[in-house]
């Protein structure tokens, strides 16, 4: 049991998960032990602290706080804090540092290597898929670990593609690893081996309304740099981005068609002044003289030889899915759900295949999005949640 870990679960506690005071009290204090020690008139000293901020942290009773940390051990999941040597390096040089990190997966492998982060829309086109999907899968496959959001879109095509070329993925989350939904968790199985998931939050919190602004603070954090692969003029992609710059990160964008609605915001970055990048080079060059004891340089047909592995090794993990989802669905959802893999297939191509109306092929789909059997894709199209 580590006692500073517990100390720190109990400062969150205190302050309530989401406080920005909690770095505050850090920086004035200088570690857990003297923050837990601290005496009425340590608090006093605090003019930020509220009346009931001060109440708090005079309740020094740690009951629930050990059921909080019994609760992670049970769950796998891992603890690292600011005072801890493990804690990523460059989050640790940004304003406000989250001071707890709670992880699930390989923490050590994914924070081994040099990060970049990679983010944009959830509604992407075609060419937002296909150009994240290769600079993912490339730079993956050259030594970097991808760090990206949860969400359906351009942040599912970068998880993906880093792991199938047998890279390294760190999700970040913008509410607990328990609270968070079936969807995202399902996904954490795919990389507890060589990625990582983590999160700012205690493991039952909720996400709120400025969750993902807060969230974007850390994905830019642990990164060298920002790749914003498609966006429109609203994102919370352009504010990752503008995290990055304030932290003296790299920002890089790729461009796209002037007309392009979906790209109108990653356009404008670059106009604003970040990079543009017309491949995976582009970025591997501008780190390799800095890390060429990791990084190397790879051919896209290394990658394809890795994506071959990874293909087979995918259906292995679709069919090991079906047998244990198939259990959970009635008749009707076993028909649809049996007409599913991997690739895309659309609502015709079930329909077309099936008795079933169409109305009610459209409430299976629906319902089997609900329980976390399959994801739904740009163009209307579906596939099993591996």
């Amino acid at each position: 049991m580590n006692e500073n870990h517990i100390l720190w679960i109990w400062l969150k506690t205190a302050l309530n998960d989401r406080s920005l005071k909690t770095y505050k009290i850090y920086k004035k204090l200088g570690n857990i032990q003297s923050i837990y020690s601290c005496t009425v008139k340590d608090i006093d000293s605090l003019e930020f602290l509220t009346d009931k901020d001060k109440s708090m942290l005079l309740d020094k009773d740690l009951s629930s706080v050990n059921q909080t940390y019994r609760l992670c051990k049970s769950n796998s999941i891992g603890i690292t804090t600011i005072e801890d040597d493990d804690y990523p390096k460059l989050l640790r040089e940004i304003d406000n540092p989250p001071c707890v990190l709670f992880y699930y997966g390989n923490y050590a492998k994914a924070f081994s290597k040099p990060c970049i982060t990679i983010v944009g829309t959830r509604d992407c086109t075609t060419y937002g898929e296909v150009t994240t999907t290769y600079i993912s899968g490339m730079l993956a496959a050259c030594g970097f670990t991808i760090a990206c959001g949860v969400a359906k879109g351009i942040d599912s095509f970068a998880m993906e593609s880093a792991v199938k070329s047998d890279g390294s993925v760190i999700m970040v989350l913008p509410d607990g690893l328990i609270a968070t939904n079936y969807t995202n968790k399902y996904k954490f199985k795919n990389i507890r081996y060589n990625g990582v998931v983590i999160s700012e939050h205690l493991p039952n919190e909720k996400t709120s309304k400025y969750a993902y602004h807060e969230r974007n603070r850390i994905l830019s954090g642990v990164s060298l740099g920002t790749i914003v692969t498609q966006a429109p003029q609203v994102s919370g992609s352009l504010i990752t981005a503008g995290y990055a710059a304030d932290q003296g990160r790299d920002v890089f964008a790729v461009p796209a068609n002037i007309d392009m609605i979906q790209s109108k915001g990653s356009n404008k970055l670059i106009k604003d002044g970040a990079t543009p990048i017309f491949g995976y080079e582009d970025v591997l060059e501008t780190y390799l003289p800095r890390y060429k004891d990791v990084l190397i340089k790879c051919s896209e047909k290394d990658q394809i030889n890795i994506l071959k592995k990874s293909e087979e090794d995918l259906f292995i993990k679709v069919e090991d899915f079906k047998r244990v989802i198939i259990k959970q669905l009635d008749e009707d959802e076993q028909k649809v759900f049996a007409l599913m893999s991997h690739r895309e297939v659309t609502a015709d191509y079930i329909i077309d295949r099936t008795n079933i109306p169409v109305s009610q092929v459209l409430g299976i789909i629906s319902s089997l999005e609900a329980k976390g059997a399959i994801v739904s894709c740009p163009g209307n199209k579906y596939k099993i949640l591996v």
